[in-house]
């Protein structure tokens, strides 16, 4: 056997040894995540007296965790659907943080699919609006990005819905401050009528009580408006000025 043919033989070998180590590891660090999935859920619980409920929770080799069918359920048991359900979220860690500094650190999340019914979910910011604001400051300060895709917005009182919105946007928090973009469209069952989607960009930033909004355009095929204001208490206060041709 030639030397050449040795080195190769111990490349191969080594790059086996390497991938079954990763193997190894990433499944030992899933056994841990579903042990303490509960533990990972409190600290958001201790907000709110609403249930989250988490199906699974993966992670994937590097730096990805992924949550399946995650609920935020009614405090009192219900057979309905909940104000919220997200089939798939997708959490970058940042392996800056994790390599140099040891600190676990997500730089990204991807949101797929969530459904929201509007009137629950509505209800639910209202009762909640202090809690919400007292654990989003309670979060460490650091900069992450949202990225929501196929959004749907029940319309609909009753669970069997008729009318719904559907949404794409990206939401980028740096500290305090706050930017999005993205787009909604509207669609009705049984209409196949296409309609032109209403795009929007926010610049915006948390206050102690709620969100200051510096600016906020809307933007349609025959609209267009640029407003200000804020969002305290689960309502917004907007004002500027709109034009239709």
């Amino acid at each position: 056997m030639s030397r050449y043919h040795i080195k190769i033989s111990k490349f191969w070998l080594a790059i086996c040894i390497l991938v079954l180590i990763i193997v190894f590891a990433a499944a030992a660090f899933n056994i841990i995540l579903a042990v303490s999935k509960n533990k990972l859920i409190s600290p958001v619980e201790k907000y709110f007296s609403q249930k989250i409920t988490i199906g699974r929770i993966i992670y994937l080799p590097p730096n990805f965790i992924i949550l399946k069918n995650t609920s935020f359920q009614e405090s009192a048991p219900s057979t309905q659907n909940p104000p919220l359900f997200i089939p798939t979220i997708c959490m970058k860690l940042s392996l800056w943080e994790i390599v140099i500094k040891r600190h676990l650190s997500v730089s990204d999340i991807y949101i797929y699919e969530p459904d929201i019914n509007y009137y629950k979910f509505r209800l639910f910011l209202k009762d909640n609006f202090k809690q919400i604001m007292a654990f989003i400051h309670s979060l460490p300060k650091q900069d992450i990005n949202f990225f929501i895709k196929k959004m749907k917005l029940d319309l609909a009182k009753e669970d069997i819905g008729f009318k719904y919105i559907t949404a794409d946007f990206a939401l980028i928090i740096k500290g305090n401050y706050v930017s999005s973009f993205g787009s909604i469209n509207r669609n009705i069952v049984g209409n196949t009528t296409a309609e032109f989607p209403l795009s929007y960009s926010l610049k915006a930033f948390f206050t102690h009580d709620g969100i200051s909004v510096e600016k906020l355009e809307l933007n349609r095929l025959t609209f267009s408006s640029e407003l200000k204001g804020s969002y305290i208490g689960g309502a917004f206060r907007l004002g500027g000025f709109a034009f239709i041709p």
